[in-house]
C-alpha cells in the first residue's frame, strides 16, 4: 500500500517470495477494497468475484487452508454441474 516498486522488489528478494503482488502506489485499490491491514488476502473466483477474505497472516500451506481451497473448488464444480 503506497510503497514504491523498488521497496516491494527489495522486500520480495529479502524474503525470497515468488508470488505476484499488486502495486498500489497511490492507495486507490486499498481504499476501494477497504483494506486497512497488511496482509489482507482476497480469494477470488474465476469471474473475479471475492468469495473469501483473510485479514492478517495465514499459513496457506497448512492442512486447514488446503482443505478450505479444496472445498471451494469442489463447491464451485458441484454448482456448475447442477446448472
Amino acid at each position: 500500500m503506497q510503497e514504491s516498486n523498488v521497496q516491494v522488489k527489495t522486500f520480495f528478494e529479502k524474503l525470497k517470495l515468488s508470488f505476484a503482488a499488486l502495486l498500489d502506489s497511490d492507495g486507490e485499490v486499498a481504499t476501494g477494497f477497504a483494506v486497512n491491514a497488511i496482509p489482507t488476502t482476497f480469494v477470488l473466483d474465476k469471474e473475479g468475484r471475492i468469495v473469501g477474505a483473510a485479514i492478517g497472516p495465514r499459513e496457506w500451506n497448512s492442512r486447514a487452508s488446503i482443505a478450505l481451497f479444496e472445498y471451494l473448488i469442489n463447491m464451485r464444480s458441484d454448482s456448475v454441474m447442477a446448472n
